[in-house]
């Protein structure tokens, strides 16, 4: 335990740093894909092929990813073949309000590596029920 003194002296000295953290007041959406539904209750999943599906490994002959340590959404376009049609895997979000909030911030983890140079991965989001999409957010291809 510090005396006094040397107390007051790491309260003052100007390379002290405090961190403090509150809870968040609002969640709007908070889902881990454990559930046995899928997709989960409230959401919506779009495809041209077998598009998102929940797994504990989702990975295929030609695509590996990387082992987790639960289940998580997964869209792997390589498992039904080379002929599959990945660009309209959407996984789609209940409807979120967010007027109660001023800020509003996403986490999420991801693995997105681009292994044959054509794929983008994008958050986005729609005002209108999703008749129009706005990329958020593109994700950079970490191989």
């Amino acid at each position: 335990m510090l005396g006094e003194r040397a107390e007051e002296l790491v309260r003052n000295h100007p390379l002290t740093s405090y961190l403090y953290w509150d809870p968040p007041i609002v969640v709007a959406l908070d889902e881990d894909f454990e559930g046995a539904d899928f997709p989960p209750e409230g959401w919506q999943a779009t495809s041209n092929s077998i598009g998102w599906f929940r797994t504990l490994n989702g990975s295929s002959s030609a695509w590996t990813i990387p082992a987790w340590d639960s289940y998580y959404a997964c869209s792997n376009d390589d498992a039904p073949g080379s002929g599959a049609d990945g660009s309209v895997d959407y996984l789609i979000t209940p409807p979120l309000d967010l007027r109660e909030v001023d800020t509003y911030h996403m986490m999420f983890d991801s693995y997105f590596d681009a292994a044959y140079g054509l794929q983008i991965a994008t958050v986005e989001y729609s005002y209108d029920a999703g008749a129009n999409w706005t990329v958020l957010y593109g994700l950079t291809p970490n191989p």
